[in-house]
């Protein structure tokens, strides 16, 4: 029963920080990374430049989708999944708030973008920020 009631909290929580920094933006599930990201640069974030690492030592943005979605400009990617579905994350800071937004889909170049699946505030100690 606590683990049942522990995890309906963590869904509220989740959903009450979305809706919280969805108030000044109008991100929506479906929309388009690039259309995004310029709402949040335009409402004052800012993208994160990460350095995580796997366990052998290699940067988790510079393997698959990840690697192409840097190299086309885009800094605040932070990982892509290897396998199965394909989700990116990417993180973003204004002021003392962090935000990450998660993408689905596999990239194919800036001519089919990736599709947000959702966003959520994350803690800003627990990125890898220095390399």
């Amino acid at each position: 029963m606590k683990k049942s009631k522990s995890k309906i909290l963590l869904c509220f929580f989740i959903a009450a920080c979305s809706f919280c920094f969805a108030d000044d933006m109008t991100l929506k599930e479906g929309d388009p990374l690039h259309k995004a990201r310029k709402e949040l640069i335009n409402s004052g974030w800012s993208p994160i430049v990460t350095y995580e690492k796997m366990d052998d030592g290699t940067l988790r943005k510079s393997l698959g989708d990840a690697k192409k979605i840097h190299a086309d400009g885009i800094p605040e990617i932070e990982t892509c999944s290897g396998a199965g579905v394909p989700f990116c994350s990417f993180n973003y800071r204004r002021g003392g708030d962090c935000l990450q937004v998660v993408t689905i889909g596999e990239y194919e170049g800036k001519g089919k973008p990736l599709s947000i699946h959702h966003w959520n505030s994350i803690d800003c100690q627990s990125l890898s920020v220095a390399n």
